[in-house]
């Protein structure tokens, strides 16, 4: 790759940050109008532009890289399930806790995007840690409802 590639991913990447940090320190948006970009963001523009750059890559490329997407497909399923298994077997959590909770752990883009997509798939999450003093012998990853 060379610098120029490297440049015209990185700078658009920035720019995005430092309108998004504009908009916010001047207060453009209200809590709804956030939400309301956030959803269109996640809902339709970066489905469309994963759509186009995967429909826009050489056909050549893609089938080089089926091993490593397939390795890495199983990889993730591996771990998901084994999680799965455990929280449900091992720790006795109901099958929708154990798995949003190996989902998180498994998909780190969901992870670091945080409730504003799980948010959408299953409702708002509270928190997932909680201070020691506040623990207890319940999940402390839960949903709403059970």
């Amino acid at each position: 790759m060379s610098f120029a590639e490297i440049f015209t991913v990185v700078v658009p990447v920035f720019l995005l940050i430092l309108v998004g940090y504009g908009t916010g320190r001047r207060a453009l948006f209200d809590a709804g109008g956030a939400q309301a970009l956030r959803e269109l963001t996640m809902q339709l523009a970066l489905p469309a532009a994963l759509l186009l750059s995967i429909w826009q890559t050489p056909r050549h490329v893609l089938v080089e890289q089926l091993p490593l997407v397939g390795l890495l497909a199983f990889g993730f399923l591996a771990v998901y399930a084994v999680l799965v298994g455990v929280l449900r077997l091992a720790a006795r959590r109901p099958l929708r806790r154990a798995a949003l909770f190996a989902l998180a752990c498994v998909q780190p883009q969901y992870a670091f995007m945080g409730t504003s997509i799980l948010g959408a798939c299953s409702g708002p999450l509270r928190p997932p840690c909680r201070s020691p003093s506040r623990a207890s012998s319940s999940t402390s990853f839960s949903t709403r409802s059970s």
